[in-house]
């Protein structure tokens, strides 16, 4: 047969037709799926960005900047001290600060009105867990302060604080108040804000200074820049045992014993005194208040001035709920009181009670 024979059929192809109706992209119909995902990712990107940018902001707000002990400042010409160390570093003290927030609260539950000042209490006992984070973030690291006798005021302070947080915030208020007010001038290449009439504070990284007179500001400045420890031999054996703490010389004790009830031809005769406090409990204290008097004579009067002023005001203890225990040693010239207080919750929750009940509206 010839193979050219026309009778013969072709053989198919095996090539597909060529397909001539719509066609879809893969992945969905039309472009649908592509555009919502892109949208979608830009608007994660945008939150994240977001987040990054609180993030940062509350980073740069809270972080802690470079803080110089506040203890600098107390030289061994000061007349009086006072020294705060780190509470939350105390179990007792931490306890104590939040029970407190939360007794003196109670007192918006009863439907009592507080007083403006403690309005915060009913927000911070309202918070929980977190009220007490917070509180504890307003804790400051230490403070210290300082105080001298001066002509023209009955006393000059100067404080150093190192807060936990807000530094920069704090700086940039300073900065805002004094532009307004006395301005700004510079002591050892540090920004100082001034205040009228003869006040100043100063930020140095992450420890605030302030004084109501600017010569003892500029020392305090000086103090701090060159970092020294402070200048008394007692400080550090004091900072071993009590958190809290205070030392004052003859030429401020009528100012530091002024409300103390004893009289006043006895506080004429102590020439150092010094108090220590320090938590017991959650709710209970020990201080102690050691007085240098100018003879033997003057210290056993004072340590039954001492006593008798207790005395005097146990029924205000027990009005307040308090119980305060007294022991007391007498050694020469020095007479020692210690004094055990319990009751602390307690008294501050009848405190609270007293000023919402002078607040309350009287109804006919």
């Amino acid at each position: 047969m010839n193979p050219s024979d026309s009778s013969i059929p072709p053989r198919p192809s095996s090539a597909p037709a060529p397909y001539t109706g719509p066609v879809t992209p893969p992945g969905g119909r039309g472009g649908g799926r592509s555009i919502a995902t892109m949208i979608a990712i830009g608007c994660g990107g945008i939150v994240l960005l977001g987040l990054l940018a609180i993030g940062g902001v509350a980073y740069w707000a809270l972080s802690a900047q470079e803080r110089v002990p506040t203890r600098s400042i107390i030289t061994g010409a000061a007349a009086g001290y006072l020294e705060i160390q780190d509470l939350n570093a105390d179990p007792f003290a931490r306890e104590f600060l939040e029970q407190a927030v939360a007794v003196m609260g109670r007192a918006g539950e009863r439907g009592e009105a507080l007083p403006d000042s403690m309005k915060w209490l009913e927000s911070m006992r309202d918070g929980g867990d977190q009220a007490a984070y917070a509180l504890a973030f307003l804790v400051p690291h230490e403070a210290s302060l300082v105080f001298s006798p001066s002509d023209e005021m009955p006393v000059t302070v100067v404080a150093a604080v190192n807060p936990r947080s807000f530094t920069r915030p704090l700086a940039r208020m300073l900065r805002s108040a004094a532009e307004q007010s006395g301005g700004i001038t510079q002591i050892e290449d540090v920004d100082v804000a001034l205040f009228d009439p003869s006040g100043g504070a100063a930020l140095m990284g992450g420890t605030l200074v302030f004084a109501n007179d600017r010569s003892q500001l500029a020392q305090s400045v000086r103090r701090l820049r060159a970092a020294k420890g402070p200048a008394r031999a007692s400080f550090a054996e004091h900072a071993k045992e009590w958190p809290i703490f205070a030392e004052v010389a003859k030429p401020l004790v009528p100012v530091a014993f002024a409300q103390m009830g004893l009289p006043p031809e006895l506080v004429a005769r102590i020439e150092h005194a010094f108090t220590g406090i320090k938590f017991r409990s959650a709710d209970g204290l020990l201080t102690t208040l050691d007085l240098q008097a100018d003879s033997p004579e003057a210290a056993v009067k004072l340590r039954d001035a001492v006593a008798e002023s207790i005395r005097e005001s146990q029924a205000q203890f027990d009005e307040g709920g308090l119980k305060v225990n007294l022991a007391q040693e007498l050694a020469g010239s020095r007479v020692e009181s210690r004094f055990e207080v319990d009751g602390l919750l307690g008294a501050l929750e009848r405190s609270a009670e007293r000023a919402a009940a002078e607040r309350r509206p009287v109804h006919p």
